[in-house]
């Protein structure tokens, strides 16, 4: 799986991952993402444990290890070099053969990994887990803690625009975190559950007061899948079971849809408003730099033609290679194969 936005990071590529292969041509290869398990659907930590937010907090991280790296490719479309094909500059292209079909665009409705990579595209987040897994401000500016934990207090940053053009307010937040909640069965059913409050207080502020301890800021930056990534307030209001077919984000690309051909090709360009954070890239959070104008993911499910599409040059990376079709890929000068490992146990992965 790709989590795609175009950046550099090099802590995301392939230290941690699934055993499975990726191919480029021509330069760097963009981080690997597979889903951790031979099914679409992401993992999630399970019923928060009885010692309380501390205790949840190392629960979730543990069971999510492989979340982070199947998504470690996921974060890097947007920090790492790019093929010499789709070298940074005006009007390149890099072309990516995903893993899967983007068939839903609503970043809350699905638990697939393509659709939470197309998320990273287009979306942003509050927070975002950094290499160590602690979660780091993304969206957020500052924020306050009470001392007795139960009130959290962010300021958004400034600069944040969705893709019409429409400011990022913290009722899009709030709305976005509500829509989350009732999907997400990881963090955000427990999150609404914990919470007495989530409200906007002022322009760029919101608040979300808890009845019991429970650990925000990791949900706020959790990877699993539906991801809190935040939209609009008027698609966040959408019924929280009812598919949102509007694409309006406030991330480092735009979806174009009237290029959107199901089964075959999604097409993204660069967001010229985006104002990357100044923090280098790690994971899921720090600076997302776009090197690339234009973007397009280039479905082909059968080996055979990805295969020939790139040792033809018609594609510059092939995310989840074939163990079979590794050796010839390998022997290719002009091709470059990267194995990622060091998760235990990789379900579903090749090698």
């Amino acid at each position: 799986m790709m989590l795609a936005w175009l950046v550099t990071s090099p802590r995301l590529r392939g230290e941690v991952g699934s055993r499975t292969s990726g191919c480029r041509v021509r330069g760097e290869l963009l981080p690997h993402l597979r889903a951790p398990c031979s099914r679409e659907q992401a993992p999630h930590p399970g019923p928060l444990p009885a010692g309380g937010a501390r205790r949840y907090s190392a629960h979730a991280l543990r069971q999510c290890l492989r979340t982070f790296a199947a998504v470690s490719n996921l974060l890097l479309a947007l920090g790492c070099a790019v093929p010499a094909a789709a070298q940074p500059g005006a009007g390149t292209t890099l072309r990516f053969v995903p893993h899967a079909d983007l068939a839903i665009l609503d970043p809350y409705l699905t638990g697939t990994y393509i659709t939470r990579n197309y998320g990273y595209m287009v979306y942003d987040t509050l927070f975002a887990m950094d290499s160590a897994l602690k979660p780091q401000p993304q969206m957020v500016d500052k924020w306050q803690v009470s001392d007795d934990k139960l009130t959290y207090t962010f300021t958004l940053r400034d600069g944040l625009k969705f893709h019409d053009g429409q400011p990022v307010q913290p009722a899009d937040a709030v709305a976005s975190l509500k829509c989350w909640g009732k999907r997400n069965d990881a963090y955000g059913q427990s999150l609404l559950t914990a919470a007495a409050a989530i409200e906007a207080v002022g322009d760029k502020e919101l608040r979300i007061a808890l009845k019991t301890p429970f650990p925000v800021l990791e949900a706020l930056a959790t990877l699993t899948a539906p991801t809190p990534f935040i939209l609009p307030e008027r698609l966040a209001q959408t019924d929280a079971f009812t598919q949102i077919s509007e694409a309006i984000g406030s991330g480092p690309f735009k979806f174009i849809k009237e290029e959107w051909k199901p089964g075959h090709k999604v097409v993204y360009v660069k967001n010229l408003d985006y104002v990357p954070r100044n923090e280098p890239p790690s994971w899921a959070s720090g600076g997302k730099v776009a090197k690339v104008e234009r973007v397009e993911w280039l479905y082909i499910p059968e080996a055979t033609t990805a295969a020939q599409a790139l040792s033809a040059g018609e594609v510059d990376y092939w995310e989840n290679v074939p163990s079979g079709y590794a050796p010839a890929r390998a022997r290719d000068a002009a091709i470059e194969v990267r194995s990622n490992s060091g998760i235990s146990e990789p379900c579903g992965s090749t090698s």
